[in-house]
């Protein structure tokens, strides 16, 4: 029983790392997309997808060593603004609107 226990309870902590790191690289990605000059017409719902991923990562626990961490894990995939891998960053852009979408409908449900 208390084996199982565990097992719960490391399954719930993957889960809020995974949510945390996702999050946390949606974040940015929103916050980098927010500043684009191409976006303006879009920047008010940008900061608010940021503020939405800003709330699930204090809801998993993210603290600022795991935020960097991950931070720099996608700044490497993504490239810079001289070479960017814009495959990739296309790929990341389609995976947080759909994680905005369940984080949305997730905090919708709970109200």
């Amino acid at each position: 029983m208390a084996l199982s226990g565990l097992g719960l309870f490391t399954g719930a902590q993957a889960q809020n790392s995974n949510l945390g790191q996702q999050a946390s690289q949606c974040f940015v990605i929103y916050k980098i997309a927010a500043g684009l000059p191409v976006n303006a017409s879009h920047k008010d719902d940008l900061v608010r997808l940021g503020g939405l991923m800003d709330r699930t990562m204090q809801d998993a626990g993210v603290g600022k060593p795991q935020f960097e961490r991950w931070t720099d894990q996608l700044m490497k995939r993504i490239g810079t603004p001289d070479k960017p891998n814009r495959a990739e960053l296309a790929r990341q852009v389609r995976t947080c609107n759909g994680f905005a979408k369940a984080r949305y409908a997730h905090y919708s449900a709970r109200k």
